[in-house]
């Protein structure tokens, strides 16, 4: 899909500046009839009321939990931009609108991640091959992100909008949509399905609280079929975690003839 840069976006202390310093400097500079006493005195309350409300803009987002700022933390190095992830759970329009106030046409988006990629960088997309451009660096931050860096570093005269991917902490009920192994292969040992039918597993899965989805892997020919019901007739030959709560479980039939991979690590248990 192709997507044209967007201008950056503005919280709204920096929509409330402009307005209150122009209110600000018209009490102070407004051509007024000449006044003595009480008037002038009214005056200058009015001012020094409006210098304060500018004042009072600047103060409370330093105060405050802005939304729209400081999700990403962002460094100048040279002619490179290096950006890492604060809060992997921010409103992703915050991190658009950190890169693009570094001068990058980017957009960010947020996707549901196993432990191990919470906060990091996983995709960047090319959002003009529409238009038939194809900045060749994208490949390199690309090599990059396929390293897990906690810093990325980005080219800062990009010329071709682009979006970023972020891993966010998975809430319970979704799936993962991008998993390290490490993260999900451990679910056979650490739920206890060794020497269990798949009626005894889908019993002591949904006891501990995950949502088990059946997997038959056949053995006549490559293929993986997505199962409606707890298999009868078949084996337990593996288990990954599928999200926080769930929880794929591959069976196959009883002649052997798949490796049984009870042996996954026991880590994250």
């Amino acid at each position: 899909m192709n997507r044209a840069p967007a201008p950056p976006l503005r919280s709204f202390e920096a929509r409330l500046m402009p307005m209150l310093a122009a209110a600000a400097r018209s009490a102070v500079n407004a051509p007024r009839p000449r006044a003595t006493g009480w008037a002038t005195y009214l005056r200058l309350r009015l001012a020094a009321a409006a210098i304060a409300g500018v004042l009072l803009a600047l103060i409370v987002p330093l105060a405050s939990d802005d939304p729209l700022r400081g999700a990403l933390a962002i460094r100048e190095h040279g002619d490179t931009i290096v950006v890492s992830v604060r809060d992997a759970a921010a409103d992703p329009d915050a991190m658009t609108n950190d890169l693009r106030a570094a001068g990058l046409p980017a957009n960010v988006e947020v996707v549901p991640v196993s432990p191990s990629l919470e906060g990091a960088w996983v995709d960047i997309v090319n959002d003009n091959l529409g238009g038939g451009y194809n900045d060749p660096r994208i490949s390199d931050v690309f090599r990059q992100i396929t390293k897990r860096p906690a810093e990325l570093e980005l080219p800062a005269d990009f010329s071709t909008a682009f979006t970023l991917v972020v891993g966010r902490p998975a809430q319970p009920g979704e799936r993962y949509q991008i998993a390290l192994d490490a993260d999900v292969s451990s679910a056979y040992a650490c739920l206890g399905l060794a020497g269990l039918t798949p009626a005894e597993a889908d019993a002591s899965i949904r006891r501990q609280g995950y949502e088990p989805r059946w997997y038959y892997e056949r053995s006549d020919i490559p293929y993986t079929e997505v199962l409606e019901d707890v298999p009868v007739d078949k084996v337990i030959v593996g288990a990954e975690f599928d999200g926080p709560t769930s929880v794929i479980v591959h069976t196959a039939e009883p002649d052997g003839a798949h490796v049984h991979d009870g042996g996954q690590r026991e880590a994250g248990c």
